[in-house]
């Protein structure tokens, strides 16, 4: 591993090499392939501070984690009394929480997943706020708790009741949730959970565009809302019907929504700021994630497979994997693409992995290219 202290001249070398690699030819560069089967799904990953993946699955499928040394995928919580893991995130202090039936974490120590003092309640969604703190969302009627950093125990917050099925932080680095009841904010004066101006409809995803406006997804109609960051106010736009499941940026810098009505995929047209259809005009897609290359991928529900974005046409295009419903994607510390599925776990390969000789780290390669 060459020592980043070393000069930029011998870096540049060492990364031309590696590039060089990256660009021969492979029958998998494009390619998913089956990583494992399971009886049930999984349905969600995260990342743990030591850059390990994680899995959670439903139906009793517990947790699994990849081996970074051999690329397996073991399984390290195998339970007959918690059905779901639902949402993982990392803490201010690097610990990895699980929201599920319960809330659990990672102790660093052990390697362990211990149960947390919130061992009952359902929990669905997770983010950490501008100071620190982590908050999760429960699907059961429950409300939002958060960690108390403190103490280490998981603590109701002011709003203890109703459905949030999703959080994010927006340019000016406010918590915004989704929810049954419209969209809410944390106060960060109070700490409090206050209502927006929206105060009905059912919310089910948040994305930042590249401009710095949130944008909000009914979850089965209302369409498309976004936050007015002058006014503060949540206004709707142009797409006034359908539901949606996920958001996520491009390369370039547009933001694309993925329907859960069968309206296929849409995109923030930048120029004129209106929600607008792309080529893919069917279809349901629960998960969206950019891969280390710079493409953005598409889990789709319904048996529909994995889709992709390409960049040189801007159209949706169908990959390899033509069926199966995924709920979950993540991206391995080396640039590995998984996608989890009904009842199988699908990764796309990453080049760096397969073609990089000089660096095994995907950290190292960028930090290398960075100096050039």
């Amino acid at each position: 591993m060459t020592n980043r202290n070393e000069p930029n001249s011998h870096l540049v070398s060492t990364v031309t090499d590696a590039v060089e690699e990256v660009q021969k030819p492979s029958p998998n560069k494009n390619n998913f392939v089956q990583a494992i089967s399971i009886n049930g799904a999984f349905i969600s990953m995260g990342l743990s501070s030591d850059r390990t993946l994680y899995f959670g699955g439903n139906k009793y499928d517990g947790i699994w984690k990849l081996d970074k040394s051999s690329g397996n995928i073991d399984q390290i919580v195998s339970t007959t009394n918690v059905a779901n893991f639902n949402t993982m995130g990392l803490s201010s202090d690097g610990t990895l929480y699980i929201g599920g039936d319960g809330i659990f974490k990672l102790d660093k120590s052990s390697g362990a997943i211990v149960p947390t003092n919130k061992t009952d309640g359902s929990f669905y969604s997770n983010a950490l706020s501008s100071d620190g703190v982590l908050y999760f969302g429960s699907n059961t009627i429950s409300g939002v708790w958060k960690l108390d950093n403190s103490s280490g125990n998981i603590v109701p917050t002011n709003r203890t009741n109703g459905i949030f099925n999703s959080m994010k932080l927006s340019s000016d680095r406010t918590l915004y949730f989704c929810s049954n009841s419209g969209i809410w904010k944390l106060d960060k004066s109070s700490g409090n959970l206050v209502q927006t101006n929206k105060t009905d409809g059912v919310f089910m995803s948040i994305g930042l565009s590249s401009d710095g406006t949130l944008y909000f997804g009914g979850y089965t109609g209302g369409g498309i809302w976004k936050l007015d960051n002058s006014s503060g106010n949540v206004v709707q736009t142009n797409k006034t019907d359908g539901g949606f499941y996920q958001m996520e940026l491009s390369s370039d810098g547009t933001l694309y929504f993925g329907s859960n009505s069968s309206q296929g995929i849409w995109k923030l047209d930048n120029s004129s700021g209106n929600i607008v259809q792309t080529n893919k005009k069917t279809g349901s897609f629960s998960t969206i994630k950019l891969s280390s290359d710079g493409t953005l991928y598409f889990g789709g529900i319904s048996n529909s497979g994995i889709w992709k974005l390409d960049n040189s046409s801007g159209n949706i295009i169908q990959t390899n994997k033509t069926d199966g419903t995924f709920w979950s994607v993540g991206l391995s510390s080396d640039g590995t693409l998984y996608f989890g599925g009904e009842k199988s776990l699908w990764k796309l390969p990453s080049n760096y992995k397969i073609y990089g000789r000089v660096y095994k780290e995907w950290d190292e390669i960028k930090f290398a290219a960075q100096m050039i």
